[in-house]
Parts: structure tokens; sequence; C-alpha cells
């Protein structure tokens, strides 16, 4: 494996790790009332982004890792859209 693998690997890594925590906190809480709309729209809109352009390149690495950030992103935006509806009804 090579040092740019590696490297390729360890940011893949991190980038989806770094959004577990906060899907954990919103999945055990059940509501998203402190998190940022706005930027997990942006979030998902990137990850969309990143994945199809894995796809034109047939970049598996990186259709999979922005696969994986797009589901976390996904979830925590629909549970924010959610508590969102909630609390104004």
């Amino acid at each position: 494996m090579t040092t740019t693998s590696i490297i390729g690997a360890l940011a893949s890594l991190a980038s989806m790790l770094g959004l577990v925590p906060q899907a954990m906190k919103i999945y055990r809480a059940g509501h998203a009332r402190d998190i940022s709309g706005a930027t997990f729209a942006i979030l998902v809109a990137a990850y969309l982004l990143w994945t199809a352009y894995g796809l034109l390149l047939s970049d598996w690495p990186l259709i999979i890792t922005n696969v994986v950030c797009l589901g976390l992103a996904g979830f925590i935006l629909a549970v924010k859209i959610r508590t969102r509806a909630s609390d104004e009804s």
C-alpha cells in the first residue's frame, strides 16, 4: 500500500467517523434541536456531488466513503426537519 493510499484511507475513515458521534447523539435524544439545518443541507448536497463525481470517475473508495457520509448526514438532516416540524405544531 502506498503512502497516498494510506492517507486516502485515513481521510475516508475520518470523514465517515466524524459524523457518527453526532448521529448517535441525535438518535439517542430523538431530536436535533441544537443542530444547524443549513449546515447539514449543505453537507448532504456536497456528499451527493462527491458521490456523483466518484461515479463519473468509477472511483469506488470515493463513492463508498461519500455514500456512507451521505447516509449519516441525510439521517441528521431528516431528524432536524422532523424536529422542526414537531416543534412548530
